[in-house]
C-alpha cells in the first residue's frame, strides 16, 4: 500500500511541476494497482466483482458491481479495461472508477 501511495503521490506533484505549485487534495482518493485489485467480469449474477486485497494481513473484500450503459458502449468501441482502479469518496457514497 505504501507503494501505491507513493506512485499516486508523486503522480500528483509531477502534474504541478510546470504550474510551480503545491497540489492540493481536496477529496479522499485511492488508486489501486493490480497488486491489489481483481477485476473478475461476467461471473454470476452480478456484472463485474472488484476483489480488493491487502498484502500484510491478507484481507480480501470481493465488491459485486452491475455495468451502465457507458461502461457498455465504450467496450463495443474497442476499449479496454486496465488491472487498476480508483476508489473515491462523495457525498453519496464510495465509487470505483475503472481505467
Amino acid at each position: 500500500m505504501k507503494q501505491a501511495a507513493a506512485k499516486q503521490a508523486l503522480s500528483a506533484v509531477k502534474s504541478q511541476r510546470k504550474k510551480k505549485h503545491k497540489p492540493v487534495f481536496n477529496r479522499p482518493v485511492m488508486e489501486l494497482d493490480s497488486r491489489f485489485a481483481d477485476i473478475a467480469r461476467d461471473v454470476n449474477s452480478f456484472d463485474i466483482w472488484i476483489k480488493l486485497s491487502s498484502i500484510g494481513n491478507k484481507i480480501k473484500l470481493n465488491l459485486p458491481s452491475q455495468k451502465h450503459i457507458h461502461f457498455n458502449t465504450l467496450l463495443n468501441n474497442g476499449w479496454t479495461v486496465k488491472k487498476s482502479i480508483r476508489i473515491r469518496v462523495s457525498e453519496d457514497g464510495c465509487y470505483a472508477d475503472f481505467f
